[in-house]
């Protein structure tokens, strides 16, 4: 297992040392610890050869193999796991603002380093297991090494995917399953029956690639609730938001506890009507999902809610009437 990822701190500071400081990259994938032992510093410094990189776009997708290929780079600057396997270097050059992820998919355990320059220990902005997605537009020229994590060697296909920034499908709210205090405080649910709506929105410390189920409660003036909820077989995290739509207001978030252990997020309307806010049941990994046991705590009272249908909440929740 892989020794846990660089803190957020340690990532905005080489983001700044790179002249990045308004652009930030998070890894897609497990925070738990690989096999093997960490590498000390390189005592000279590491050669990669960017000058036949192949050239990459958003919307890329590219099979290629690291099998048979040289270990130029032991390790990188900004992680200190060991990646002794072949590597291959690709460029991508953007010339706007622009949010994406690079995806990596592999038969064996192979890592993505990101560059912003062809220096793997000073231009090292993140090394990730099989993901990196952008939590704010960025732009200029990047290098990303695919590379061999204590040795290994295999084909992979690696993508460049855009994104849009913290925007929300609407069918997460249409389709949000109505939840209240009336039924009882205990409920359960599995999220590998749902969608992947929701990864990033600004208020999280790593994003959420996995598997969600949506649920909507009415609160009334005064009202609160708060839920816990436990999923054994996966990373659990909970989001509180306030609709749907672009730029979704994040009303709490919880990614606390490991695999298994449990999450908590609260809510209270301090307002003076009603509102309707969702709580998103969300996982760590990639795709990943699984079953929940889930318990819901109401001080004030919360309205049972009504099926709305499309039009309206594409009125609500796109902001097309107020």
């Amino acid at each position: 297992m892989k020794p846990a990822l660089v803190a957020s701190t340690v990532i905005l500071l080489c983001l700044a040392r790179a002249g990045l400081s308004q652009a930030a990259f998070a890894a897609l994938e497990s925070r738990s610890e690989k096999a093997g032992s960490l590498v000390d510093s390189p005592s000279s410094p590491q050669l990669i050869d960017c000058s036949d990189a192949v050239a990459l776009q958003v919307g890329s997708s590219i099979q290629a193999s690291t099998v048979g290929l040289v270990s130029n780079v032991d390790s990188y600057g900004c992680s200190q796991w060991p990646e002794t396997g072949g590597d291959i270097v690709y460029a991508l050059s953007l010339a706007a603002p622009t949010m994406f992820e690079i995806r990596l998919t592999a038969a064996c355990d192979l890592d993505i380093a990101l560059l912003d320059a062809c220096d793997p220990d000073l231009s090292c902005l993140l090394v990730a297991d099989t993901g990196i997605q952008t939590t704010n537009p960025v732009m200029g020229d990047f290098f990303i090494v695919v590379d061999g994590y204590g040795g290994a060697a295999c084909d992979f296909t690696l993508d460049i995917v855009g994104t849009d920034p913290a925007s929300v499908d609407l069918a997460a709210c249409q389709t949000a399953i109505p939840l209240s205090c009336a039924s009882g405080p205990a409920f359960t649910g599995d999220t590998c029956l749902g969608n992947d709506y929701l990864r990033a929105l600004g208020c999280e410390l790593f994003p959420s690639a996995g598997v969600e189920q949506w649920y909507r409660l009415t609160v009334q003036p005064g009202g609160s609730f708060q839920v816990d909820l436990a999923m054994p077989a996966a990373d659990a995290v909970l989001w509180i938001l306030g609709g749907c739509g672009d730029a979704p207001e994040c009303l709490d978030y919880s990614d606390a506890g490991a695999g298994g252990e449990q999450e908590s997020v609260s809510y209270t309307n301090d307002g003076a009507v009603n509102r309707t806010v969702f709580l998103v049941v969300d996982s760590y990994g990639p795709t990943s999902c699984g079953g929940y046991d889930a318990n819901l705590t109401c001080s004030g009272v919360i309205v049972p809610t009504q099926s709305s249908s499309w039009a309206a909440l594409k009125v609500k929740y796109n902001g097309e009437e107020r």
